[in-house]
């Protein structure tokens, strides 16, 4: 007896099982389902649950399908978490709160800005665009990503003590002076405080003779920290905010005593502003001393934003875009084997250790260029930089500023021709003015090498910009900040203008250039477009030539194909042709051609189509565009022109065989009759299908579309039918859209079932176009018959 008991499966006794899909957030398997086991246990097990305390909001959740399957940031918890900690209305008390410092914080500004991000725009650009009249103030607000809130503080001072406590929240404000508090209250680093005090001051650089035995001048560099904002002005003596002998303490330099309420206002703003905007304190605080007067309000955050706009669209250092507006700057020589401050870089670093001379800068010598001459005693007031005697000095300059003598030479000539005759020139060049010189000079060649213009195209604009009163009021420019000003001299405004002069100028250079440069003008051409006038006559006579030489090279292009009929003589175009299609333009262009010259043309689509159509009509060629006033589709037309050539009335260059074409149009046949092979061509196609089908099946397990091919050869199969007519009818077959251009069966399950057999449709009906079709190529004949 056999023990294997060979049983019937579920499935093979009751068929194929038929399971509901169910609510997965509903099943007893789901998170859901498991949390609240989880809290069920938590209350039956334990009787003080710290949960509740710390998550109170986990049983108020809804149980739904989104809050059991969807992801929740992290973040976004612990911000609920803590918005519940705070009480009602969260967000509000972080928009009023004043500590710690990155507060207040705005949370629908911060979430316009993000989603504008997302969009690729930015604030202040939205607001440029649709407000009536713009606020430069609320344009450098946004620029700098400032709330309405945060630039309030920014541009407030607040001296009194019971709104510094607030600030630091602190009960006494001298217990500030300890660094370890003073680290803590404001967030910063022990190396952020250093260059709080004293940015990148030098240790090691000594006073230069003469000046180090002044009552203002100290043995060290870092003596200058009081020209800080931080410090500026807050007593009579320069005294600043520096760490003591055990560098525990904050105290003041003058005496050692308490720090003053103004320095920690001071800052307070500073690091706000600072830690918003991305700049380091060294950064920001070479803006508010170069740009700003060492003061911190409206003014001040507009002309930051200018210099920050620089920064960020051109990459510049932030000392660089400040030299456009100020001289360039002297502090911060550090202790580093080079100098690090701006001056230095460009006229010493690279040339001091091997001329063994440097250019003094400010008053304190690098120690590295001790026992180094000075160029500066060699000159004399006032400054010749052409002369022979000043040559050393003017080899060095132009290898700072990366200009040859020529370029030197053409920027003194043109502040000497400006100014000839005035005390400008003097004080220009006077010895005890060098360091304006120098910045000027740096200044020039700087913006001529960001602007990417040559030094004379940049004096063009400013000639310019001085003949335009108009423009320091209206202008279509976008510059960020528009700034009025009356100073009509642009030459003083680079070399010595006041701040404002300055802001607008250097913004408007900007524009003007980015547009000449996109609309590929040279200064030169805009100064004679503007002026209509030239400098001498040199230039006069350069220009005309220029323009002639310009003019002729328009000619030489235009004559390889000014109109003429041997231009369309080709392998299609014969010589007669050629001249039919040229008659053709001159009577029928429409405006194509030009009556005072018929040699040029212009282009319009519209206009040349209908020339060209014209041009055909009378040539010995028939074309599908001979047919189109037939208001028949693309496709119709197609198969009309091809029917031709298949049925012999035309050779594929479309030429006529007129032996071929009938005398009457009841002789005409555009199309032939296949009705007689639709089934057995059906048949054809459907024995392919099957065996595509069988192979299809036997190669893979998976369901498949039937790929069928059907190529012309396999018409072969209709032994009754002439080469030409296979082909006809293969044409046909693409044209009802059962193949391709490859031959692939576009409708493969069509032929599956014999059925369909009826709705096959093996001819083209073109019967209703036979007639239209035949008289016009009559009348092309009738036409070509009478043309010369």
């Amino acid at each position: 007896m056999s023990t294997t008991i060979d049983l019937p499966s579920y499935e093979e006794l009751f068929g194929e099982l038929d399971f509901k899909e169910g609510d997965e957030a509903r099943s007893v398997y789901s998170p859901a389902a498991y949390l609240a086991d989880l809290l069920q246990l938590l209350d039956d097990k334990f009787e003080t649950i710290e949960l509740d305390q710390r998550r109170a909001d986990i049983k108020n959740i809804l149980l739904n399908a989104e809050n059991t399957f969807a992801l929740a940031p992290y973040l976004d918890i612990v911000n609920e978490v803590l918005a519940t900690k705070i009480g009602e209305t969260p967000y509000e008390r972080l928009k009023r709160s004043k500590y710690p410092f990155n507060l207040p914080f705005n949370l629908e500004n911060e979430r316009v800005k993000k989603y504008l991000s997302y969009l690729g725009v930015t604030s202040e650009q939205l607001y440029k665009h649709f407000a009536l009249q713009t606020d430069p103030n609320v344009v450098a607000r946004e620029y700098l990503g400032l709330s309405e809130e945060e630039y309030g503080i920014l541009i407030t001072a607040h001296s009194q003590e019971a709104d510094l406590k607030e600030w630091y929240q602190v009960e006494n404000l001298s217990s500030l002076q300890d660094v370890g508090l003073f680290l803590r209250t404001t967030g910063l680093s022990g190396r952020g405080l250093r260059e709080l005090l004293f940015q990148n001051l030098s240790d090691s650089a000594q006073p230069k003779p003469g000046v180090a035995a002044q009552a203002t001048i100290l043995p060290s560099e870092k003596s200058q920290a009081s020209q800080f904002f931080i410090n500026y002005q807050l007593d009579e003596n320069n005294g600043y905010v520096k760490l003591d002998q055990a560098e525990e303490k904050l105290i003041w330099s003058n005496g050692g005593g308490a720090i003053p309420l103004a320095w920690l206002d001071r800052v307070n703003r500073f690091v706000r502003l600072a830690n918003k905007i991305g700049l380091s304190f060294t950064d920001l605080d070479l803006i508010l001393r170069s740009c700003c007067s060492n003061q911190l309000d409206d003014q001040a955050i507009r002309y930051i934003a200018v210099v920050k706009q620089l920064h960020d669209l051109y990459e510049l250092p932030v000392d660089v875009a400040c030299s456009f507006f100020s001289p360039i700057n002297t502090l911060g020589i550090g202790d580093k084997a080079t100098p690090q401050d701006l001056f230095n870089q460009v006229f010493n670093v690279k040339f001091a250790a091997i001329d063994k001379k440097y250019i003094p800068g400010s008053d304190f010598i690098p120690q590295g260029y001790s026992g180094y001459e000075s160029f500066n005693d060699s000159l004399t007031s006032p400054v010749d930089l052409l002369s022979l005697d000043t040559k050393a000095y003017r080899r060095r300059l132009t290898k700072a500023l990366g200009m040859s003598d020529r370029d030197l030479a053409y920027i003194v000539t043109q502040f000497k021709e400006k100014y000839a005759a005035t005390q400008t020139v003097a004080t220009l060049f006077d010895k005890e003015n060098i360091m304006g010189l120098l910045s000027l000079l740096y200044r020039i060649s700087k913006l001529a090498e960001v602007l990417d213009i040559s030094y004379t195209e940049l004096f063009y604009l400013l000639d310019i910009l001085e003949k335009d009163p108009s423009i320091r009021k209206y202008n279509n420019f976008n510059i960020l900040i528009p700034i009025e000003t009356q100073m009509q001299d642009c030459y003083k405004i680079l070399a010595a203008g006041d701040m404002p002069a300055s802001m607008w100028l250097v913004q408007i250079l900007f524009a003007i250039v980015n547009w000449m440069q996109a609309n590929d003008f040279t200064g030169e051409e805009l100064n004679q477009i503007l002026t209509g006038s030239y400098k001498n006559e040199a230039e006069q006579e350069n220009a005309r030539n220029q323009k002639i030489t310009v003019l002729d090279n328009l000619y030489q292009q235009f004559k390889a194909v000014m109109l003429n009929w041997d231009l369309f003589v080709s392998d299609r175009f014969n010589d007669r042709s050629a001249r039919v299609i040229q008659r053709a333009l001159i009577e029928n262009g429409d405006g194509l051609v030009c009556q005072q010259d018929q040699r040029l043309v212009r282009f319009e689509r519209d206009l040349a189509v209908n020339a060209a159509y014209k041009a055909l009509n009378q040539m010995e060629i028939i074309r599908k565009e001979d047919f189109m006033y037939l208001g028949l589709e693309q496709r119709m037309l197609d198969k009309i022109f091809d029917n031709l050539i298949i049925r012999g009335y035309l050779n594929t260059e479309g030429e006529l065989i007129e032996g071929l074409l009938p005398q009457a149009a009841a002789d005409f046949k555009l199309a032939g009759d296949f009705s007689a092979y639709k089934e057995a061509l059906f048949m054809l196609i459907h024995d392919f299908y099957l065996d595509e089908d069988l192979e299809e099946t036997a190669n893979t397990q998976d369901e498949a579309l039937v790929e069928v091919s059907l190529f012309a050869t396999d018409l072969e199969a209709l032994e009754e039918l002439s080469e030409a007519e296979r082909n006809e009818l293969y044409d046909n077959l693409i044209f009802n859209g059962y193949i391709d251009d490859e031959g692939n069966i576009l409708q493969a399950d069509f032929f599956a079932m014999e059925e369909n057999i009826a709705d096959f449709e093996v001819n083209a009906n073109l019967s209703a176009a036979s007639t239209e079709v035949f008289n016009r190529i009559v009348n092309q004949i009738k036409q070509f018959e009478q043309e010369p």
